[in-house]
């Protein structure tokens, strides 16, 4: 029985990883449609990290995260890294 409720608290937590991760990324996307890059730079980048750390480099959902981050890198004017962001999203998809 305690197994369960531990499996059943697990589940629950990964769950609400992912969601609090997908309102990252919502939240990184409205903050670059409005103009506020270094935010949404910073919310990209720490989902970035969240993602290769829950779900591997190679997953999509984290190869989505980098070409986002590289497409704010471009309108920040940091070519140089939107460039190897760009080239990492493309080798890993």
């Amino acid at each position: 029985m305690a197994l369960a409720a531990g499996a059943k608290a697990a589940s629950f937590r990964a769950h609400a990883a992912e969601r609090l991760l997908l309102h990252m990324g919502k939240a990184a996307a409205r903050a670059h449609r409005e103009g506020r890059l270094e935010q949404s730079h910073e919310l990209y980048t720490h989902l970035v990290h969240a993602r290769r750390s829950s779900v591997g480099d190679r997953h999509p959902l984290t190869v989505s995260a980098i070409s986002a981050l590289s497409n704010v890198s471009v309108d920040l004017g940091e070519l140089d890294i939107a460039e190897r962001l760009a080239r990492e999203a493309a080798d890993t998809s």
